[in-house]
């Protein structure tokens, strides 16, 4: 993994691995705010109005 910097983070300590990791699994751009919110695992929620019982 990477951290902001695009260095390698400090959970891994084998190039070799992390090239593999790269390959299995290469970055993609985010072209919306939808599938930015699903890489952070955010989830969203529609509000439903409250109904008054009379």
């Amino acid at each position: 993994m990477t951290n902001k910097t695009g260095k390698m983070t400090s959970g891994s300590r084998s190039y070799s691995a992390y090239l593999e990791l790269l390959k299995t699994f290469p970055p993609r751009p985010i072209s919306s705010e939808e599938e930015l919110l699903a890489t952070r695992g955010v989830k969203t929620f529609q509000l439903l109005p409250v109904s008054s019982s009379s």
